[in-house]
């Protein structure tokens, strides 16, 4: 390499290089909403970024932003019918690029957005149904979740401005939970909405009972299967005072169970061969519920 030529190319900044924004073309191929808002979250920082839009993005029609030449952990497009299209894991092209937005980047199954400010909250749903709404201070307070519930599992990220929110959440039959006082800290801790939110003075049961829980929507449970590891079956009757969701029995039982079947008003049956540790009762629940294909009557006791 000639001298000069090496002169010039140590006394270059390297990040003179590359540009610091890039011209990205974003075209709306949704065909039922309008893209209202972009927010981009760079590889390495906290806080999410508003890249302004100051007229909605209509079906079929695209606009020029301007973005930051940086590796994108996450780019959220909110449209004017409540929902999050995303794209992750992105890495721009220097020299211009193009994202396509569609129903395949729809939030949906695993996690979704709700952006109001900067800094991220976690939030999972750690109950077997589906959460409806989640309500900031009091029921009274703005629903943050919109037209999307959370699903068993999945992660809401709210962002916000304040160091620390009460939320209330709502499952799918409308009982509210007890508030959740959430904490921002340095790194983005996930809280959870278990099904101890959901109930009043519960407590681990008592040496020589077994405690059991119904978490299934929309059906009662009406009795119980025992089924312990060295005697004979019994049944708990619980027609006269069936339990609802999240409500709980007692039966008393010293033994060691093998496992339990819980029976609901349409006859279905949930097999629980552990207890939950959280409450350290037996939960039903839909992931244990017994498909039987051949449709016949369970027997009495």
């Amino acid at each position: 390499m000639p001298a000069l030529a090496f002169i010039l190319l140590c006394s270059m900044n390297p990040l003179n290089l590359f540009p610091g924004t890039v011209s990205v073309c974003i075209t709306n191929s949704i065909s039922d909403a309008s893209i209202t808002s972009i927010h981009y979250l760079v590889a390495g920082e906290r806080r999410i970024t508003e890249c302004r839009v100051d007229d909605s993005i209509d079906p079929g029609s695209s606009r020029t932003m301007e973005l930051p030449f940086r590796y994108m952990t996450r780019i959220v497009f909110g449209t004017d019918r409540d929902s999050n299209h995303r794209e992750t894991e992105l890495s721009l092209n220097p020299s211009g690029d193009t994202i396509v937005v569609s129903r395949s980047n729809r939030e949906y199954g695993g996690f979704f957005d709700v952006i109001i400010g900067s800094s991220a909250f976690a939030l999972q749903n750690r109950t077997p149904v589906p959460i409806r709404a989640i309500h900031i201070d009091s029921l009274n307070g703005p629903c943050i979740t919109g037209v999307n519930p959370l699903m068993t599992d999945e992660v809401l990220f709210l962002w916000h401005d304040s160091d620390s929110l009460l939320l209330i959440a709502v499952d799918i039959e409308g009982n509210p939970s007890k508030p959740l006082e959430i904490i921002r800290s340095e790194a983005v801790n996930t809280f959870q909405v278990g099904i101890v939110a959901f109930m009043e003075g519960v407590a681990a049961p008592r040496p020589g009972a077994i405690m059991v829980i119904n978490g299934v929507n929309g059906e009662c449970i009406v009795g119980v299967e025992v089924y312990p590891w060295n005697e004979e079956p019994f049944f708990f009757d619980l027609s006269d005072t069936p339990l609802g969701l999240w409500q709980s029995a007692v039966i008393p039982f010293a033994g060691q169970v093998e496992y339990l079947v819980c029976v609901d008003t349409s006859n279905r049956a949930f097999i629980l061969d552990s207890r939950d540790e959280s409450t350290g009762a037996y939960i039903a629940d839909w992931w244990h519920l017994e498909f039987d294909f051949s449709f016949q009557e369970r027997r009495s006791f």
